[in-house]
């Protein structure tokens, strides 16, 4: 099945040219907020006009206004959720922060395409995808990074690395806790004990 992803905010017809280009046979609609203004309610009928022309299933998925990091993991989990058919996802609508945060979702989550509908020629500029996440952190940065939110404690970090096959001792623990720290991935707070916090760049390695 062709599924298209799109972001919404005010605009329709670059999701009603994107439907319409690709032969979409779902659209997932990825609003930031409920539409208020007259015009985005206006626009949005206008793409389930459309979407109940072409007898096509729409859904509607409400996501953060500003929160980059809570809609990468919205993003992610939708385009998971279709793992296995022809995915689309157009990031050519809505707030900056969430057509950001769809982008880069795109990058560690493996759709077909993203790509982005031009308003003059109502055609797709395909977006270069690029893989980072297996090369980025090995295994043991990873349980981490899938463990810590926010304000973990190295306790509850060694214990949670323990039970999924990671190391022990504290020298070697407290080495990866630096790096991912280095990297941008992770915050150590200064105030003592010390707890570790995800950061947006963390959470987008997931």
């Amino acid at each position: 099945m062709k599924v298209m992803i799109a972001t919404f905010g005010v605009e329709s017809g670059g999701i009603i040219d994107g439907i319409k280009h690709f032969g979409c046979e779902k659209l997932i609609l990825l609003l930031s907020e409920k539409p208020q203004a007259e015009e985005s309610i206006e626009h949005l009928k206008e793409i389930e006009k459309t979407a109940k022309q072409m007898r096509m299933p729409l859904e509607k998925v409400i996501v953060s206004q500003y929160s980059i990091a809570e809609n990468i993991q919205k993003v992610k989990e939708t385009v998971e959720h279709y793992k296995g058919n022809d995915v689309i996802l157009n990031v050519t609508g809505g707030r900056k922060t969430l057509c950001l945060a769809a982008t880069l979702a795109g990058f560690v989550s493996n759709p077909s395409r993203i790509v982005y509908m031009q308003e003059e020629t109502h055609l797709p500029i395909e977006i270069p995808r690029f893989t980072l996440k297996k090369k980025v952190v090995n295994k043991t940065k990873r349980l981490i990074l899938e463990f810590v939110s926010k304000d973990t404690t190295y306790e509850e970090i060694q214990k949670y690395l323990k039970k999924n096959g990671g190391p022990q001792n504290y020298p070697a623990i407290m080495k990866h806790l630096r790096q991912l720290s280095e990297s941008g991935l992770i915050d150590i707070s200064r105030k003592r004990p010390q707890t570790y916090s995800i950061t947006p760049s963390g959470e987008f390695l997931r």
